[in-house]
């Protein structure tokens, strides 16, 4: 192969590297979940696509992954527990203030399946995000993946 065939086969490589880089860049950017923390036993994540803004604020859903299932009390049943694998956390974020609202709370076994849900509804106040019983770090990584997506 001459070195003119060489040098031109290189170029349409690195052309069609830089095409594919791009493409996939996009699409990780699109992607509406956005990894926020991950340890040995759970994935929290951010809902990038369904972030909205009404008249109390900027309402998002977080997600929280578990590898181990866990137990929840079920208040009223004869079988007082079940498992739980993810919970999905429908919150007002201010993020300038770092005041969190909740407003539902669902949780999933490891089928998808729904096995609880919390509703507070309007009797839900804004709290600093310390004084949150999930405490403050989620919800200052759910600020920063939402700057990061553009979303604030």
């Amino acid at each position: 192969m001459s070195r003119v065939a060489e040098v031109t086969c290189l170029r349409t490589a690195f052309l069609l590297l830089a095409v594919f880089a791009c493409s996939a860049r996009r699409v990780i950017a699109q992607a509406p979940w956005l990894e926020l923390a991950r340890g040995p036993e759970l994935i929290v994540s951010l809902d990038t696509l369904h972030v909205a803004r009404d008249t109390v604020g900027l309402r998002v859903r977080l997600k929280v992954d578990w590898s181990v299932p866990h137990r929840a009390p079920r208040p009223g049943r004869a079988d007082s527990t079940a498992r739980f694998s993810r919970l999905e956390l429908d919150e007002y974020l201010n993020c300038d203030s770092t005041l969190v609202r909740d407003i539902e709370l669902q949780a999933f076994d490891s089928s998808g399946t729904r096995v609880g849900v919390t509703e507070w509804g309007a009797s839900s106040q804004w709290i600093p995000f310390a004084k949150h019983a999930s405490g403050p770090t989620y919800f200052q990584y759910a600020c920063a993946g939402l700057r990061y997506a553009h979303k604030l």
